[in-house]
């Protein structure tokens, strides 16, 4: 049984056994080559240059033209004092190239004459099945950069370890 869009098998006659001969097949459908990262520490980030995420990188050799990457992290600021209002940037990249970017809120201070001061301090930021070309066969890095910016901003928490209710990072590659 082949399974993938573009599997192919090579028979042959063989009369003196009367019958067909497998003599080659190809099947690479895709999951069967998948790569993952959890990140497993906490990290924090107080600046406005990109800069690597810890454990977000993977190398690998794709089997197919195209990988299919997902990445999703989460986690909190420590308010401080004022009205901070920022984000956390990510861009995804491609052997060191940028393919790919989101941005996720990270603060907001809303000061209102009725229901008072409202703060709001996580974020949570993802990309899903987004599509990257690759060179079949030949290896890739694929990875995670991130910032934060605003204004009045603190450092930007993952905190796996320190606080797992609200934290994870993670990035896996569909080929």
């Amino acid at each position: 049984n082949l399974s993938g869009q573009y599997s192919t098998i090579t028979l042959t006659y063989n009369t003196s056994q009367t019958r067909w001969i497998v003599i080659g097949s190809t099947d690479n459908p895709y999951g069967k080559n998948i790569q993952s990262v959890v990140g497993t520490t906490n990290t924090n980030i107080n600046t406005d240059i990109f800069t690597n995420m810890p454990q977000m990188s993977v190398t690998f050799t794709p089997k197919h033209d195209v990988v299919y990457v997902n990445f999703g992290a989460s986690g909190d600021v420590n308010i401080g004092t004022g009205s901070p209002q920022g984000y956390v940037k990510f861009r995804l990249l491609k052997d060191g190239v940028v393919v790919g970017g989101t941005v996720s809120l990270v603060t907001d201070y809303d000061s209102d004459d009725i229901a008072g001061d409202f703060i709001a301090a996580a974020w949570n930021a993802q990309f899903n099945m987004y599509p990257v070309n690759v060179t079949a066969g030949t290896s890739t890095t694929i990875s995670i950069q991130w910032m934060r910016d605003g204004f009045a901003m603190e450092p930007v928490r993952n905190r796996i370890i320190a606080d797992p209710d609200i934290s994870h990072r993670n990035i896996t590659i569909f080929d």
